[in-house]
């Protein structure tokens, strides 16, 4: 199995480009590639550690400070989640070879995983959401499709849909696992996925059902959107919570 490292985003994001007045030191001379002061680790030691100045120190401080962001929004038992743990290394690159294609920020491709229970869905939801999150400054949110139901029940408010349309990442989890089939859930779930495919918002969504059992749980409107233009994958193994 490959190594985490092997899995690292190709990529470099507009958002994650130093600013161009820290290209050059303070009298005016570029920093060099590699950095003449810290070769790129992004630390000066003749600083006591603390950020280079240079575009590599901007970089590195930038991804730390995602990285802490990260962990205070996730939730506590997918912290440590990583590629590494994935026993299954075709779903591992499917979910990367969306990540690198790069459609989910051109055109708010989604990402749609399906397969049984346990077999690691929810898991390389949260590894490639990571990747893309401390990649970029996109927001992030995690929404367990039956409980989110259950609080819309109560709330029945508007402002719940229009905020989650706007979120720059979505994880729709468990997604047709909802205890009852009404005009409600169906009408809450359509404006939840239509409105991320309206503002091109992508979306991971993960489901135990096929995308034709899926329709007829939740709506073949719901799903029409959600797949279009989707990357969907199938996902098989064993329950690894079992393990």
């Amino acid at each position: 199995m490959k190594r985490a490292s092997e899995y690292l985003p190709k990529i470099e994001t507009r958002a994650g480009a130093p600013p161009a007045d820290r290209a050059q030191d303070q009298d005016g001379d570029p920093y060099g590639s590699p950095c003449r002061y810290c070769g790129d680790t992004g630390r000066r030691e003749d600083w006591g550690g603390g950020w280079c100045p240079c575009p590599a120190g901007a970089l590195a401080e930038r991804r730390k400070r995602r990285s802490e962001l990260w962990r205070s929004i996730v939730p506590p038992r997918y912290r440590s989640i990583s590629h590494d743990g994935c026993p299954n290394p075709r779903l591992v690159a499917e979910v990367v070879a969306w990540r690198d294609a790069r459609l989910w920020e051109s055109e708010g491709q989604n990402l749609v995983l399906i397969g049984g229970t346990g077999c690691g869905k929810t898991a390389e939801a949260i590894a490639i959401s990571a990747d893309i999150f401390l990649q970029t400054d996109l927001t992030w949110e995690l929404v367990t499709v039956p409980r989110w139901l259950q609080e819309a029940h109560a709330s029945n408010g508007r402002d719940e849909l229009d905020r989650l349309s706007r979120v720059g990442l979505v994880v729709l989890d468990d997604l047709g696992a909802e205890a009852r089939d009404t005009p409600f859930v169906r009408e809450r779930l359509f404006a939840l996925v239509d409105g991320r495919y309206v503002n091109q918002r992508p979306t991971i969504a993960t489901s135990n059902h096929s995308l034709g059992t899926l329709a007829r749980v939740i709506g073949e409107r719901t799903v029409s959107r959600l797949q279009h233009g989707a990357r969907v994958v199938a996902v098989a193994g064993d329950d690894l919570r079992r393990r």
